[in-house]
């Protein structure tokens, strides 16, 4: 009996090692993507680009020109379109109704050069918004929404790494958020207190952690109406959020309380989790790429796909091309899923940059 048992296992142990190598693991998906806010030229054109680069994905905006031909022939040359939303940032409705804008710990509007907020508990907005997302995907049929200033108001394109969190500019803190909040953490805020500012500093000396889960709170509040809705009229739709580059260590768990971005929480309701990795205008070394994608994959249950800037922002140093093609081979080292180039209108006229971003691509289709 035992002979009969050791030769069943040793056929069972055989077969298992024949039967794993005839199979091909699964290959994983790389996404070689690009954001693009205009045409340069005609569709044709730019598409015959997009197969040069290897581009596989594209995150365009919903104003650009020809936005149907351009999704329809995207389908036929099996890209991928996300539109991308802004949620939060939204000038042309502020311009409208200045009541709509948040109010920062400093007692003013959330308006800091071209960054412009809008409150998270406006209700009211919120279902505008919703609707208007909607009605995009019942028009345009996209592959995916990717969701962007789905967030609290910050100006983190202007904080450097040296820059203390005290120090950071946040919001919202006005009458109906301060409310929400009492609600929501239980906390008294004592009555001698009458200024937005003499509020935000007591809440922010006393309780900053309750008022950094309340501001997560109200993120993932409404990501959760927005993609319910969304899945509501297409199940198989993709989304993707745009995350601020922030680690856990950075800023004091920053990302958490001040942008209101809980990773965790917010990739259950994902497909992608892209953080806007803007080295050069952070004045970051391209190895933080891999270390913000290395963090954010430990703190959400989804693929990441950093973003990546070709050209300088807000600084009068140019990025180089050697910086360039550092940034992308760190952008693309594990555990990340690929990248995304911003953005097209800047890539097209940088002819060296170009060569990066195709040679970089068709390693990673090779694989």
């Amino acid at each position: 009996m035992k002979e009969i048992i050791k030769i069943v296992l040793i056929f069972n142990a055989l077969f298992t090692m024949f039967f794993s190598a005839c199979i091909k693991p699964k290959k994983k998906e790389v996404i070689t993507g690009v954001k693009i806010y205009k045409l340069d030229s005609g569709l044709k054109n730019i598409f015959d680009k997009f197969d040069y680069l290897g581009i596989n994905t594209i995150f365009c905006s919903p104003q650009i020109d020809s936005l149907k031909d351009f999704i329809s022939l995207a389908k036929k040359r099996n890209k991928r379109v996300f539109l991308i939303v802004t949620v939060f940032y939204n000038p042309e409705a502020l311009k409208k109704d200045t009541s709509l804008y948040a109010v920062t710990n400093r007692g003013r509007i959330a308006k800091d050069d071209w960054v412009e907020f809008i409150c998270p508990e406006n209700e009211e907005y919120l279902k505008n918004r919703i609707k208007y997302i909607i009605d995009l995907i019942r028009i345009y049929n996209p592959d995916g929404i990717s969701l962007d200033f789905i967030r609290q108001f910050v100006y983190w394109e202007m904080v450097m790494p040296e820059t203390k969190p005290e120090d950071i500019e946040r919001g919202c803190f006005c009458k109906k958020c301060i409310n929400g909040f009492k609600d929501f953490s239980r906390i008294k805020i004592p009555e001698d207190l009458s200024t937005t500012t003499e509020i935000a500093d007591w809440i922010l000396h006393n309780h900053k952690k309750e008022w950094g889960v309340w501001e997560s709170e109200q993120i993932y509040r409404s990501l959760e109406k927005i993609t319910k809705q969304i899945k509501a009229v297409n199940p198989k739709i993709l989304i993707n959020l745009h995350i601020v580059p922030w680690r856990k260590t950075d800023y004091g768990n920053g990302i958490e309380n001040i942008a209101g971005q809980n990773l965790k929480r917010m990739s259950q309701l994902a497909d992608y989790i892209s953080p806007m990795c803007y080295n050069h205008m952070l004045k970051r070394k391209p190895e933080w790429i891999c270390s913000v994608v290395r963090d954010i994959s430990r703190r959400s249950y989804k693929p990441v796909i950093p973003s990546l800037q070709v050209e300088k922002e807000y600084l009068e140093t140019k990025v180089s091309d050697e910086e360039f093609r550092d940034s992308v081979n760190n952008g693309l080292k594990p555990p990340s899923s690929g990248i995304v180039i911003w953005n097209w209108e800047t890539l097209m006229s940088c002819p060296g940059k170009i060569d990066i971003v195709r040679n970089a691509f068709t390693k990673v289709r090779k694989f």
